[in-house]
């Protein structure tokens, strides 16, 4: 996974385990209200974590943080990158096969059976419309500013 932040922190990989592990929720049930006062959702494995924020309900709008923990030679370095909800790919790649196959059966139609261009121009400008929505989101740059929740999280606790 190609990681778009890093910080680096003083305190040990330790510390830095501890401090994500105290605020994710690990123990929710994905489609019923979580009551938690934890900021995150999600799951710390050895040394990567992968969490959400915590709006008590289920909200696949919300970016997942993916993270990796090194340690380094003055404390600890955290890579983080963030994705869309893996629903929500799903989703959009459901709409985009969908979309492929109407231009392609309105493209045979017209060709085949003499039925007018419109139906096959329309899918074709929407699968168009798809494919460069799915490249700017993917080179759109992301702020500093939207991992600085993390950073915090790890640099304010104790």
């Amino acid at each position: 996974m190609k990681y778009k932040y890093s910080f680096e922190t003083s305190k040990s990989i330790d510390d830095v385990k501890r401090i994500i592990a105290e605020n994710i929720e690990t123990d929710f049930t994905k489609f019923l209200f979580n009551k938690s006062d934890k900021k995150f959702r999600g799951q710390l494995y050895n040394d990567t974590f992968k969490m959400w924020l915590n709006t008590h309900i289920q909200d696949s709008t919300n970016p997942v943080y993916y993270g990796k923990i090194e340690r380094t030679e003055y404390g600890t370095r955290i890579y983080v990158t963030k994705s869309a909800a893996e629903e929500v790919k799903y989703f959009l790649k459901f709409i985009f096969v969908i979309l492929c196959i109407g231009f392609i059966y309105s493209l045979y139609s017209c060709i085949f059976n003499g039925t007018s261009i419109v139906p096959a121009m329309l899918t074709g400008i929407f699968v168009s419309f798809s494919i460069m929505i799915s490249i700017v989101m993917k080179k759109t740059p992301v702020s500093r500013t939207e991992y600085t929740l993390i950073e915090r999280l790890i640099d304010e606790s104790r």
